[in-house]
């Protein structure tokens, strides 16, 4: 109870000192929420890769079969 009625007292301001520190402790504790590990992004980096590479492949294939060229070998 205490607490409250200091805070609430004639003598307590608030300073930019006191909203800056109180910013930074915010932003310190997003930071290490939200900033992902360097080992998951190289996963989804290399995940994305496969993924690109394998599509790439199967599109050529795709595409490639509809352009063979067939040759006749004939024995005289």
């Amino acid at each position: 109870m205490s607490n409250s009625v200091d805070m609430y007292s004639k003598n307590s301001y608030i300073t930019s000192t006191d909203i800056e520190s109180k910013l930074q402790e915010i932003q310190d504790e997003t930071e290490e929420i939200s900033e992902p590990s360097l080992v998951s992004r190289r996963l989804v980096m290399a995940g994305t890769a496969v993924i690109v590479l394998t599509a790439i492949y199967f599109l050529g294939k795709q595409r490639g079969q509809g352009t063979k060229t067939f040759v006749e070998v004939v024995r005289l």
